[in-house]
């Protein structure tokens, strides 16, 4: 009971209220366009034959949920993947809460237009297991976890990990660093290890995320969109933690603030080699903004406390002037997914529709 208690904390409650606020009336919520593969994709699991060569299925966490389950409808996929999408975002909602008074502001950020916009993709449980991570690097130094968690992130996206990991051992440099990046390190091999092993179960044949880059020849076209498009794909990432980002470079030490330049250049770097740019750099500057608004609750002291709780206000108004953005080929202000042909909306409204078709005439 004790335990549920925690669980259900009136904070946590609070923090995912405010988030599906943002999802469902602020930044708008679409399934990906791959969504009907992920499905496709999980019906041929059991099968031990994989027929597809697409590089989704080494992302296969909810394909691997959709054969478990035993789902063969595809709007029952689509309800599954949002429900658990919605599970995982009041986890990260309970996670993040030794972010104190700032826990708030990590919703406005660009993870979460990228998990509003793309739902079907891993990326919620990239943003989850990242947040896990921090807390056993900078809250509680946890070799074990750290270990097990870099694992399940290297089985969720490696293409992801393989920077974020980086980007984590940069801002932990001068804390246990060599034996912290030690464990990530074994963590990236380990989970790469039994991806592998997982794809070679399923007798997946296709090509690799690295094989896709250099073989389609894409890299002109990312570096070109990132380079011309920068500033956008930075507000993209950062929304309204730019405001503490601002404040971070007045107050935090040189040290580090090469810590978050050079992060930065590793996120600049890692969304360089996709195509849909913005959404893999909110996901690799997730532990950037993490650092920074763990700082400012722990480190940063101002006098006017009325300016510091105003703060969350200024950075919501200043993710609301700005808007949400994704570079994805182009520069789109709303999801690039609204074509689809479902939502979870139109589901909610067919399943009632259903119930109510003998009382309404």
């Amino acid at each position: 009971m004790q335990i549920l208690s925690k669980f259900f904390k009136k904070e946590t409650i609070f923090l995912f209220l405010i988030s599906q606020i943002l999802i469902h009336i602020i930044f708008g919520t679409t399934f990906s366009n791959t969504i009907f593969h992920e499905f496709e994709i999980s019906q041929e699991i059991k099968n031990l034959k994989m027929p597809y060569n697409s590089y989704n299925v080494d992302t296969p966490i909810f394909q691997i949920f959709g054969s478990l389950l035993n789902i063969d409808d595809f709007r029952f996929f689509a309800v599954m993947v949002f429900l658990i999408t919605n599970f995982a975002i009041y986890l990260i909602c309970y996670h993040i809460s030794f972010l104190k008074n700032n826990s708030i502001v990590f919703l406005f950020s660009g993870w979460l237009v990228t998990v509003s916009w793309f739902m079907g993709y891993v990326d919620v449980f990239t943003v989850l297991i990242s947040v896990l991570i921090y807390k056993n690097i900078f809250v509680n130094l946890n070799f074990l976890r750290i270990i097990i968690f870099s694992i399940l992130l290297t089985f969720n996206h490696y293409g992801i990990a393989l920077f974020m990991l980086l980007i984590f051992y940069i801002l932990s440099f001068n804390i246990h660093n060599k034996k912290i990046g030690i464990n990530l390190l074994l963590g990236f091999i380990f989970g790469r290890l039994i991806l592998q092993i997982y794809l070679n179960f399923i007798n997946y044949s296709g090509r690799s995320r690295f094989r896709f880059v250099f073989n389609d020849n894409v890299l002109d076209q990312v570096f070109y969109l990132s380079s011309t498009n920068s500033m956008d794909l930075f507000i993209s990432g950062f929304l309204g933690i730019t405001v503490y980002l601002a404040i971070f470079t007045y107050f935090s030490n040189n040290e580090n603030k090469i810590k978050i330049v050079i992060a930065l250049c590793v996120a600049f770097l890692g969304c360089s080699f996709a195509l849909d740019t913005s959404r893999v750099f909110s996901m690799l500057t997730v532990p950037v903004i993490i650092f920074v608004l763990n700082y400012f609750e722990n480190t940063v002291e101002i006098n006017n406390k009325n300016f510091v709780n105003f703060l969350p206000f200024i950075a919501f108004i200043f993710m609301l002037l700005v808007d949400e953005r994704h570079l994805f080929g182009s520069i789109f202000m709303e999801s690039p997914n609204y074509d689809n042909s479902i939502s979870i909306y139109s589901i909610v409204t067919e399943f009632f529709n259903n119930i109510m078709k003998n009382i309404w005439r």
